[in-house]
């Protein structure tokens, strides 16, 4: 069983307050299992308390207890300058994660894209995805324009857009109408 200092821990707890809305009440030791329990009293629609939930690894134990389990990455150092220096502010975040690589594990934990040189670095097809959407949205198409464009149904691209699989032929065509370029490394 690893014990972190108190200071360490404080550390972590003031660097989270300041970058949710939502208010934390206490932290506790759960003994038996190195894991810590943060009650927080929620505020609606706190985009940084999900985004600190889908980072570090745990769960809720009931509506107001964050059971970590991650302890070793809520309490390490790097994590706490994150916060600090993001505030959990999703443009702040691919920003320091474009500076300094330390931190792009925690950005690709919440699936957000990293722009690098006029390139976009993506991990996971659900980034992807979302950047073929956006690109989408931004040049004012719709489904049915694509769909017609490529050649497959508006429901097999709403099924794509849904988190589906798409055959690699049909995204290579979406990647060629919207004039994105996919390099492989």
């Amino acid at each position: 069983m690893k014990n972190y200092d108190s200071q360490k821990i404080d550390q972590f707890i003031n660097a989270l307050q300041l970058s949710i809305n939502s208010s934390i009440n206490s932290i506790t030791d759960n003994d038996a299992d190195n894991h810590y329990s943060i009650n927080i009293t929620k505020q609606k629609n706190d985009t940084q308390l999900q985004y600190f939930t889908k980072i570090i690894k745990g769960h809720w134990t009931n509506q107001s207890t964050y059971l970590i389990q991650d302890t070793d990455t809520a309490f390490s150092q790097d994590f706490i300058n994150f916060l600090l220096v993001t505030r959990l502010n999703k443009d702040n975040m691919i920003k320091i994660a474009d500076i300094d690589s330390i931190y792009t594990l925690f950005v690709d934990k919440l699936g957000f894209f990293q722009i690098n040189e006029n390139n976009i670095i993506i991990s996971n097809s659900e980034q992807l995805r979302n950047i073929i959407f956006e690109t989408i949205k931004k040049n004012n198409f719709t489904l049915r324009e694509i769909s017609e464009k490529i050649g497959i149904t508006q429901t097999a691209l709403s099924n794509y857009k849904a988190g589906s699989d798409i055959r690699i032929s049909s995204l290579l065509k979406i990647l060629k109408v919207l004039d994105l370029k996919m390099i492989l490394d």
